[in-house]
Formats: C-alpha cells, structure tokens, sequence
C-alpha cells in the first residue's frame, strides 16, 4: 500500500492535479479535498494520473462523484497520462463510457 500524495499547480486558467500512489479507501477522503480552495480564474481541472498505482472501486466512486461536483461548478475536467493498467481498471467499471470517452486520455495520447 502506497500513501496517496497530491500536488496542485495552476497556471492560468488550468488546475492540474497530480496523484500518486493509491487512491483506495483509506485515501479516498483525503482526494475529496483536494479542489477544496480553487481560485476562480480555473476553467480546467485536469487530474494527472500518471503516479496512480492502485484504484479500487471507492477511488472509481471518489473520481465520479469530483466529475459531477466540479462541472456542476462549471469547470471542465479532463483525466490525463492514465497509465494502462489504470485504464483498464476504469473501463472494465465502465467509467469512461459513463463520463464520456472525451475526458480520458492514456499517457502517450
């Protein structure tokens, strides 16, 4: 088991997030609160999950339910540098299909 460790950047109007590690039930609440202190100037929220290591279905849940929390606040989000392993943990739960293919993009995109 690996800690869950997020960096944040802003650069104009992109917000991006960086996760490391596992992103499982025991760091799940710790991801909630990671867009807590938004600046107004963002538009974008891209998550970059290139650091992800583990998912687990609470961490699919926690990626929903930032989906529908932020673009409810008007933001658009994008989920970027998705390694396949990853990936493959997303679509066979059926995220992208369910978020739209359009916010998902694998590293080498």
């Amino acid at each position: 088991m690996c800690m869950l460790q997020i960096n944040r950047a802003e650069t104009g109007e992109t917000v991006q997030i960086s996760l490391s590690g596992d992103l499982d039930i025991s760091s799940v609440n710790i991801f909630r609160r990671c867009t807590d202190d938004l600046c107004s100037d963002a538009r974008e929220i891209h998550f970059d999950l290139s650091g992800l290591e583990f998912i687990d279905s609470t961490g699919v849940g926690a990626l929903a339910e930032m989906v529908d929390l932020l673009e409810g606040k008007g933001y658009k989000v994008k989920f970027t540098n998705i390694t396949d392993d990853i990936y493959e943990i997303l679509e066979i739960i059926g995220l992208p299909q369910w978020l739209g293919e359009e916010k998902f993009y694998r590293q080498n995109e």
